[in-house]
């Protein structure tokens, strides 16, 4: 039997943006009932009588689909039986049986006895029945007026709605932005509320044209599987104009996730890196950076570039203002799959002073940069193995793996959380790419790292770290270009681990 947990609106926060994440994130936190409800398969409200392992099928076909971040390590699915209360869409009968996730940052903590809300997707394949932590689900208590709601949609007997919801770059609601309806003789005015969500109830079915004008100069970030949208940016505005169709099987639901632009940003900077010591070009991020007195004030007016680099070591940032700039490589000068190298500058010197302005007019293209990379620092594999108190090793075959998390340590400072899973080799179009493992632990407490040489780190282990009854070890690892001894991490206290306590705890010889 194969299980397969589609993400859905899920995003797990990947190691691009964050230094250390501890919770999960959705694409659209204002999804209102009537286009969940219109989105998924099944709808239904139950009270959950159990919860059993969904790996005691023994089938190795089973996978977590559509989660590909680091959150994803250490996870487990799970089977949530239900007793159905509500049937709204897509099943029947006493008993339902739905798919989700145990042991991720967007574990949704179901227990027995809880009456919850499903808003559950069907696998195409198998017809297994997945929820998970962004699509409306959740607790809910039985004369909820939400179940009065579904009970109308149900029965299509609702109000027809067009809705939708500002955002600039997702979390921050725009308040006060202008809505426009038209058409089928209909012609509506609204603003957004303080949730950023605005709706119009229409008459009649069909085709009508919304705009939404937004008080800033912006632009859309944009999904897959986005309508298509005109864009008409200028100084102090925006207009957004789409077509959208109202019917009383489901409400008309868009979301502006927005995020401002400057129009007078035209300038761009284009060159190649040059990595003469280098077998391949690593998917690395530069930074391109205004440059200004200080090191300190050059490095507060970086904007990295996650799209800006190809596999053949070109690269593009556009988007610039007129002023003069820097390029960094690494620019908080820590090591991790991102940034495999120490920090330095343009034209590729590790001395701030060095470094060679590169002067834009506005809508200048300032092309043929070349910038000497340094050598990548290597990596050295560590092997260990996680042990129990009493001094047997750590087995957990019938539960979730531990939960391994690596810290970079320098004494007298915090440490710093190595999030980077893998990174990516071998990328570009055509290829899939060839990650490598940086970081890992087997359900029987097998440790396997890569870390960078000369460097130190704090390596921590919890159990069950989503759980009730967290358990922890941590060890410094100091990391040469000699093999490192095999690392024993002991579990040797209750709670969860706390990294800058261990760190003052070396700082001040307590530990080694």
């Amino acid at each position: 039997m194969k299980l397969i947990l589609t993400a859905g609106t899920l995003l797990l926060f990947c190691a691009y943006f964050f230094n250390e994440v501890h919770a999960c994130t959705c694409l659209d936190y204002g999804v209102p009932t009537c286009s969940l409800f219109a989105g998924a398969d099944a709808v239904f409200v139950g009270k959950i009588e159990r919860i059993t392992s969904a790996m005691d099928d023994n089938d190795a076909s089973v996978q977590l689909g559509g989660v590909g971040s680091i959150s994803s390590r250490g996870s487990d699915l799970i089977w949530v039986h239900f007793t159905l209360e509500h049937a709204f869409k897509g099943v029947s009968g006493k008993i339902i049986k739905a798919l989700t996730y145990r042991g991720t940052s967007c574990d949704l903590g179901v227990k027995e006895g809880q009456r919850w809300l499903i808003f559950a997707h069907r696998d195409k394949q198998t017809s297994n029945l997945s929820f998970g932590a962004c699509d409306g689900n959740g607790a809910i208590e039985k004369d909820s007026p939400l179940i009065t709601e579904l009970e109308k949609l149900s029965r299509h007997s609702g109000p027809i709605s067009i809705r939708g919801r500002v955002a600039e770059q997702r979390f921050n609601n725009v308040k006060g932005a202008k809505a426009v309806i038209t058409g089928n003789g209909l012609n509506l005015e609204t603003v957004t509320d303080y949730e950023g969500s605005y709706s119009f109830e229409v008459p009649r079915a069909g085709q009508y044209t919304v705009k939404v004008i937004v008080p800033f100069s912006a632009s859309l970030m944009r999904s897959r599987d986005d309508r298509p949208i005109d864009e008409k940016p200028e100084e102090t505005q925006t207009v957004f104009e789409y077509s959208a169709t109202a019917s009383p099987d489901a409400c008309d639901y868009q979301l502006f996730d927005t995020f401002k632009i400057d129009l007078k940003a035209t300038a761009s900077i284009a060159g190649v890196f040059i990595l003469d010591n280098w077998k391949y070009v690593p998917r690395f991020y530069p930074s391109v950076c205004r440059l200004m007195p200080t090191e300190k004030e050059t490095l507060s007016e970086c904007r990295t570039e996650f799209d800006g680099l190809n596999p053949d070591g070109t690269f593009r940032f556009e988007g610039l203002r007129e002023g003069t700039y820097t390029i960094v490589m690494n620019d908080d000068d820590f090591l991790d799959g991102n940034s495999p190298f120490p920090r330095h500058y343009y034209p590729g010197v590790r001395d701030f002073s060095k470094a060679e302005p590169i002067v834009l007019g506005q809508g200048e293209e300032k092309t043929q940069i070349r910038f000497k990379a340094l050598p990548m620092i290597p990596l050295r594999a560590v092997s260990g193995q996680v042990f129990r108190k009493d001094g047997n090793p750590f087995s957990a075959p019938a539960g979730p793996k531990p939960f391994i998390k690596v810290y970079s340590y320098e004494k007298g400072k915090e440490p710093k959380y190595f999030f980077m899973d893998s990174y990516i080799l071998d990328w570009g179009k055509g290829k899939d790419g060839r990650k490598v493992k940086l970081v890992d632990v087997s359900p029987d407490g097998k440790i396997s790292l890569s870390l960078f040489e000369g460097s130190s780190y704090i390596v921590v282990v919890e159990t069950n770290p989503w759980g009730d009854k967290v358990e922890c070890g941590m060890a410094k690892v100091d990391i040469s270009s000699q093999p490192a001894n095999p690392l024993r991490i002991v579990i040797d206290r209750k709670g969860r681990c706390d990294e800058k306590e261990f760190a003052k705890e070396l700082d001040a010889g307590i530990r080694k």
